[in-house]
């Protein structure tokens, strides 16, 4: 039987759109076997109405045509949401690649090298938000000038009950840092901080706010793990310069307080001076320039030089000392070097001294040096 060429035309649009939705059943197998199957026996069947009249045959053809249409309209959801749910299932999976990623360039391990400021900043965080496995590190120094001056995001490093109790090596002699708050939260007596000769390295602090806290530390625990020989920690604090003009700011003094029995052994070089003003020391409670307070039992040997010799202490809440504002029971402090000399004006709340406001039970001062305060 001859088909004429209209029924032609549909039957070759019907066959092709079956494939096509043969195709994306496949896609989305094997949730639509069964749609599959009935496209194709639609397909068949319209095969064989070829034979009847066109009038009948454009009416089931029209009829299949809406059929196809709407089946065309779930594949194309079936298939979308399939390829949506997909994306999400990628888009997780590559998430979690980034995150793990990101986890494996954060681990850090020990020796850790700091070659940049971004280096130590990251490392003061890691270590607030972890202090326990990052108490004992070991920080290697190695950046090319020496300077590390943008530390914004830095956290003083250590905590109350995890005191920093590593080592730090340097590359060079000193090193100069640009903070506005103290180096440490908490430090034991036992750390050293060495050059790369094993010497005494120095670290010049220069205070870049008025935030008025410690520069150096806000306290120093004894380690049950005594160094010998008792390390030292060479200290400078110099002015702050930006924009052609150089600034100095007030602070708590080097240690906020050496708790009982700690060993401490410092050499401090007090250059924070400017054109038209020096640093001076100031507290709500006790107040010195190396010391606000020292526990039962401590020890402190220091040697002070510089060119701000009248920097004042002033103590608001408690007693003042131009070195140390309380020295506990049994405690000794130890004055080296060549020479001291103080100017400036020492006040207290309690008491007032120009090495000591006040001194504990059996605690214990001598001068190795000439004192001029």
């Amino acid at each position: 039987m001859r088909i004429n060429k209209e029924i032609k035309k549909r039957l070759i649009k019907l066959l092709s759109s079956a494939m096509a939705l043969v195709i994306a059943a496949v896609a989305a197998a094997p949730l639509n076997n069964d749609y599959l199957f009935a496209v194709m026996h639609a397909a068949a069947e319209s095969a064989e109405t070829g034979s009847t009249e066109n009038t009948e045959s454009t009416e089931n053809t029209e009829n299949t045509e809406n059929t196809e249409n709407t089946q065309n309209t779930q594949n194309t959801e079936i298939t979308e949401n399939t390829e949506s749910a997909g994306s999400e299932t990628a888009s997780e999976e590559a998430l979690g690649e980034e995150v793990s990623l990101l986890a494996a360039e954060e681990t850090i391990t020990s020796p850790f090298t700091i070659n940049k400021a971004e280096d130590l900043i990251r490392f003061s965080q890691y270590y607030k938000s972890e202090p326990q496995a990052y108490q004992n590190y070991q920080l290697d120094f190695a950046v090319i000038d020496g300077t590390l001056n943008d530390l914004t995001g830095f956290e003083s490093i250590g905590t109350y009950a995890y005191p920093f109790n590593g080592k730090i090596t340097m590359d060079l002699s000193s090193y100069t840092l640009t903070l506005d708050k103290p180096l440490f939260t908490a430090i034991t007596d036992s750390v050293r901080i060495i050059d790369k000769n094993d010497t005494a390295a120095a670290i010049e602090i220069k205070r870049n706010s008025g935030s008025g806290a410690a520069l150096f530390a806000e306290r120093v625990v004894h380690s049950a793990e005594e160094s010998a020989p008792l390390p030292v920690w060479n200290i400078i604090l110099s002015p702050y310069s930006a924009n052609d003009t150089t600034y100095v700011y007030d602070s708590q003094g080097v240690i906020g307080e050496i708790l009982g029995n700690a060993k401490v052994s410092l050499n401090i070089i007090n250059n924070a001076v400017s054109e038209s003003n020096r640093a001076n020391v100031v507290s709500a409670d006790r107040a010195g320039l190396v010391a606000g307070s020292m526990g039962a039992g401590s020890s402190l040997t220091v040697s002070l030089s510089g060119t701000n010799t009248a920097f004042s202490v002033t103590s608001d809440g408690g007693s003042a000392g131009g070195l140390v504002g309380v020295m506990g029971e049994r405690a000794s402090l130890t004055l080296t070097g060549i020479s001291y000399t103080s100017t400036g004006d020492i006040s207290g709340a309690a008491n007032a001294g120009g090495l000591v406001g006040t001194m504990g039970s059996g605690a214990s001062l001598t001068l190795a040096c000439s004192v001029t305060a």
